[in-house]
């Protein structure tokens, strides 16, 4: 489970599932633990008794704590930064979100927005190394549209428009699409011609293990 928002978006398993875990904790079974894993419990709205139940679960489970018990403590509140922007700082820091707004579905736009940039930088990163192993096997036009699609990725992370980062994600994997083919090529080649190399060698063992020998015809004297 990636996030958990709302118990709506569980199924009757997952939620059991849950169930049974807490559980395992409360007779002492549980062996899950966050050691060496940051937990970022961030309230913009005041509740001391969720804030503190969620924070001694992470102690108790081995995992450091941050954050902040209201929003006049962060930038949103004192600076006019915007909600993404926070997110997105706190994503930095932290293994884990654990967040109480006033704005409903806040916890919702966290969770797609941070995924959605998660994303991007992960295909920016492998389209990236692909083009420095593989640039050389397509034409210079086709390189210069991945280029420019990773750039124009790159500035849409710049801003926190959702619709438009998904949208030059998709164009940037329709521009690497070439290249793509180019890897797969050269996979089914290698792998042609390791199997090959396989073949010959196990044809090669079988010859080893002929052995040549001589032999001379025993008369029995007793017939």
């Amino acid at each position: 489970m990636k996030n958990l928002i709302s118990i709506n978006d569980l199924t009757k398993e997952q939620i059991v599932a849950i169930l049974d875990k807490a559980d395992e904790f409360k007779n002492g079974s549980g062996n899950f633990n966050l050691n060496n894993k940051v937990i970022a419990s961030c309230f913009f709205e005041a509740s001391t008794r969720t804030r503190l139940s969620f924070e001694a679960a992470v102690n108790y489970l081995g995992g450091r704590v941050i954050g902040f018990s209201e929003a006049t403590h962060t930038s949103l509140g004192a600076k006019g930064e915007s909600l993404i922007d926070t997110f997105k700082v706190i994503d930095g820091y932290a293994d884990c979100l654990i967040l109480r707004h006033p704005l409903d579905g806040a916890a919702r736009l966290a969770a797609e927005m941070v995924q959605t940039r998660n994303n991007a930088d992960a295909l920016i990163h492998s389209t990236r190394k692909s083009l420095s192993e593989y640039g050389d096997k397509v034409d210079a036009e086709t390189k210069d549209k991945i280029e420019q699609a990773i750039k124009e990725v790159e500035d849409a992370l710049k801003a926190d428009d959702k619709a438009r980062i998904e949208e030059k994600v998709q164009a940037l994997m329709t521009a690497s699409q070439k290249l793509g083919e180019m890897m797969y090529q050269e996979m089914q080649q290698n792998q042609a011609q390791q199997g090959a190399a396989e073949g010959e060698s196990a044809e090669k063992g079988k010859d080893d293990n002929v052995i040549d020998a001589e032999y001379s015809e025993v008369k029995d004297d007793k017939k």
